[in-house]
């Protein structure tokens, strides 16, 4: 059964962790920005969910490299309880103007929605229509009709599923070069975090390697 919408910070949630508490080194911590550690229901380890800032059109990687990085994805894996990119710096587009703005305005859009939080405990909308922004919505089954799982089968080996969603899409599991299978976590809304960046981030998991897998679907 999937989770309800994340809202709030809590034992299995913290959103804006702390860049030097979460980095490998300070190459992850020049391109990437930290928006939360998740501990999924039935998991004992906390993962770390996170973003590059991306180039002005949002892409990730200069094209699509490999399994674990590519324009609309990247990895991301756990060394020593800090978490580095499986890329190099060269294989990343420009990142110096983002979707909506420059590096600077991105980290200060960032910075000002963790305070946010920080006062508020949860991220209002504005008024009308009121309520809040989630900070994570977990789900467990990936669509073969999503546009996200259209680019990682690109570079990603998948299977699909008999059975299909609500919209007759079959449903898939991806898996990693070595056969080992991704579990899918659930997305964010980037621009909840900062008002900068653009895509949903979908996460995928795969324990055994312990990475993250992160696809990106544009609106």
């Amino acid at each position: 059964m999937t989770a309800e919408s994340i809202y709030t910070n809590s034992d299995n949630f913290t959103a804006f962790p702390e860049p030097d508490d979460v980095f490998a080194s300070d190459f992850e911590k020049s391109v990437m920005l930290p928006l939360a550690m998740y501990r999924p229901e039935g998991f004992d380890e906390e993962i770390l969910l996170a973003t590059p800032f991306g180039s002005c059109e949002g892409l990730i990687g200069k094209e699509d490299f490999n399994e674990f990085i590519g324009e609309e994805w990247y990895s991301y894996s756990k060394v020593e309880d800090k978490w580095k990119l499986d890329c190099t710096p060269e294989d990343l587009s420009p990142f110096e103007y983002n979707f909506r703005g420059t590096n600077t305005e991105t980290l200060k859009s960032y910075l000002e929605t963790k305070k946010k939080l920080i006062e508020f405990g949860r991220l209002p909308k504005p008024s009308p229509p009121g309520g809040n922004y989630p900070l994570f919505i977990p789900k467990e089954e990936i669509s073969s009709g999503s546009n996200w799982f259209a680019s990682l089968s690109k570079r990603v080996p998948f299977r699909l599923l008999d059975k299909t969603n609500e919209y007759g899409s079959k449903l898939a599991i991806l898996y990693d070069g070595s056969g080992n299978a991704y579990k899918y976590l659930g997305y964010l809304y980037s621009d909840v975090y900062t008002r900068c960046l653009n895509p949903h981030l979908h996460f995928l998991y795969c324990a055994p390697t312990k990475r993250v897998l992160v696809g990106l679907e544009f609106y």
